[in-house]
């Protein structure tokens, strides 16, 4: 494949089409009715599918009620609300639904296609990582991939949503609504939804539970911000389509022993693994799973023996 990789023509395709192939194969192990045919036209109709004709490609061989919808997966909210109690249904009735579906384990037609698109991730950021591509394939492609595969392979447990459910018919919680808006409005603060008519709400406390993203440019941390201002680290960077050197949010280190590269291209002794560098190496954001070789684990088994050599060298 030549570098570098863009990933709207190189990689979205195939993750897409194994996000189809998984979804219509177990559907066809659980519903064989639901095809017209039987399965091979819809796998030939995905091999040689786009992601903009993928749907109408294979339509014609499987029930409409069955089919496969990735756009309105990866934004289940889209449209409006008359009012935050429609919306209120909406949710609960997609978590139930949620529910359902991870019960049933293997046998979710749904979990099938969409683990497949979390599954892609590693694979990907790999692929993509360091100098493989531009930037915009990195930031907005394998950004977006990671914003979708995040939310249909991670989040809480079962017993949470349930819990969660739970709260919002005893009429202890509501959702406010998609692309939430919070601002201060004299002693209080208002958050409200363009989705949802009527759905301003107002209160005396604000609770913000995001974990705000990293930024070399921009840190506030002390020890980042004084390594860089001595020449000990520096912005891993990438080239935009136009050759435009873009900074990424990540220090740049040594691929291998996740060192500091110094604003004069040296390896400092500083190491740096996991989510401060996850803009550079990718994979250190997702938490280590079982029979995955995760990156958390293999980047701290490679940073620690490259400090111990330095250790030892420092005592030679």
């Amino acid at each position: 494949m030549p570098r570098p990789i863009d990933y709207a023509r190189e990689v979205w395709p195939l993750v897409v089409r194994d996000a189809y192939a998984a979804y219509y194969r177990t559907l066809h192990e659980e519903q064989p009715d639901a095809f017209a045919d039987g399965l091979e036209p819809v796998l030939a109709a995905i091999a040689a599918a786009s992601p903009q004709s993928i749907d109408d490609d294979v339509a014609p061989y499987v029930e409409p009620a069955s089919r496969f919808d990735l756009a309105l997966l990866a934004d289940p909210a889209q449209g409006s609300y008359d009012s935050p109690k429609s919306y209120d249904a909406f949710i609960a009735a997609y978590l139930a639904d949620d529910l359902a579906h991870a019960e049933q384990g293997v046998h979710s037609v749904l979990k099938a296609g969409l683990w497949s698109i979390s599954a892609s991730r590693k694979f990907v950021i790999h692929l993509l990582t360091f100098d493989e591509s531009d930037a915009v394939s990195h930031d907005e492609g394998l950004g977006s991939l990671l914003a979708f595969g995040g939310m249909v392979g991670s989040g809480p447990p079962a017993f949470r949503n349930r819990q969660l459910l739970a709260l919002q018919r005893a009429g202890l919680i509501h959702f406010v609504g998609p692309s939430m808006r919070v601002g201060v409005r004299d002693d209080h603060f208002e958050a409200c939804s363009p989705a949802v008519a009527g759905s301003t709400v107002r209160s005396r406390a604000l609770v913000d539970a995001w974990m705000r993203n990293h930024d070399l440019g921009r840190t506030g941390d002390d020890l980042m911000a004084s390594l860089v201002q001595a020449g000990r680290a520096r912005p891993y960077t990438r080239l935009a389509p136009d050759g435009t050197p873009r900074a990424s949010a990540s220090p740049d280190i040594d691929p291998v022993t996740s060192r500091f590269v110094r604003a004069d291209g040296s390896l400092d002794v500083v190491h740096l693994v996991g989510i401060p560098v996850d803009d550079a190496r990718g994979d250190g954001v997702i938490s280590p799973m079982p029979r995955t070789n995760p990156t958390m684990l293999l980047d701290t088994s490679h940073a620690t023996a490259s400090a111990v050599r330095l250790l030892q060298e420092a005592v030679r």
